[in-house]
């Protein structure tokens, strides 16, 4: 799998957990010096922050700079996202109690276990090739021309995917509606194989419906996973029973291990976490998965990077049984 190393890189300053929080105001809650606690995390409210923020917003930038599209194709696709991400910078700048106050061109990241500042524009980049790099991997492993996302968002990732790599169709599942409407409607105008379709981790039967494929093809999350503060218990089994099960599924996701000797960014992670309602088993419930003989977790990689810095992306790899 690929690494990253930004050791001798000018773009990345490396700082401390005390300096972190002259960027953050997470350091001071991870602590408990600054109380903060949410309160609810179900569909509503990710309808809310996403259907009716980010995803609204896509809808509308897709509208007003559709004609600066000049090619159509899944380059063009994945640049026009990577345009739009970097135009919501300025948006997520202003959200201070998320994120902070901080210079123009200074956020709090994490890569491995070490802090730093950076612009956000240059992670969001990194994360991006780093997905592109470790799905490549598995598609030449298996030789793979389908993609499928469950909690796809925007189309992103698959849309990115489609620049890079050589494949012949990718889906993505969403519950937001206006993501849905977004990606079909960016991939009708670049003229991509790809198809968006409603998609809920809670509703069984949705599995089966995005799934459904007659190739061989990869099932991701991309801290869609994260949003659920319990995985459903038939998620992991609806998939094991599919009549054609992907052949592997690859988790990019904050995941909390219950593992011995964990380190003090570790706890920054469990707590922050936590106190966001964010998802705290998917480690647990993929490891009995695998106990119980009904999946093989193929590899495991903890705390790759972090956009938001104690909401570190791990990765975790397995196949149905």
């Amino acid at each position: 799998m690929q690494s990253i190393d930004i050791t001798n890189s000018p773009i990345f300053e490396m700082i401390d957990f005390e300096k972190a929080k002259d960027y953050s105001p997470w350091p001071q809650r991870i602590l408990g010096i600054d109380e903060w606690q949410k309160t609810k995390r179900d569909v509503a409210e990710i309808i809310k922050e996403y259907n009716d923020g980010w995803y609204k917003d896509a809808l509308n930038y897709l509208e007003t700079n559709k004609g600066n599209l000049k090619l159509v194709n899944s380059s063009s696709a994945a640049v026009f996202l990577k345009n739009f991400e970097d135009s919501m910078v300025g948006a997520i700048r202003k959200k201070e109690d998320i994120y902070g106050k901080t210079e123009k061109f200074k956020h709090l990241i994490s890569l491995g276990e070490r802090l730093f500042v950076s612009d956000l524009r240059y992670i969001n980049s990194l994360f991006r090739s780093y997905v592109a790099d470790v799905v490549s991997d598995y598609v030449k492993l298996n030789n793979i021309k389908v993609v499928i996302e469950a909690g796809s968002g925007t189309g992103t990732n698959v849309f990115n995917l489609m620049q890079y790599l050589d494949l012949n169709f990718v889906r993505g599942g969403e519950v937001c509606p206006n993501g849905v409407k977004f990606g079909n409607a960016l991939a009708q105008y670049c003229r991509i194989n790809a198809e968006f379709v409603d998609f809920d981790y809670y509703h069984s039967p949705d599995v089966y419906k995005l799934c459904d494929c007659k190739e061989d093809y990869l099932l991701i999350t991309v801290h869609s996973v994260e949003q659920l503060p319990a995985l459903p218990d038939k998620f992991i089994e609806d998939i094991t029973k599919l009549s054609n099960p992907p052949k592997a599924v690859l988790h990019f996701e904050p995941i909390q291990f219950p593992f011995d000797n964990q380190s003090d960014f570790d706890s920054y992670c469990h707590k922050y976490s936590q106190i966001n309602l964010y998802n705290q088993d998917i480690y647990t419930k993929l490891n009995a998965a695998h106990f119980s003989g009904k999946i093989e977790i193929l590899d495991i990689k903890k705390h790759i990077l972090g956009i938001s810095a104690f909401n570190s992306t791990s990765f975790v790899a397995w196949k149905p049984l």
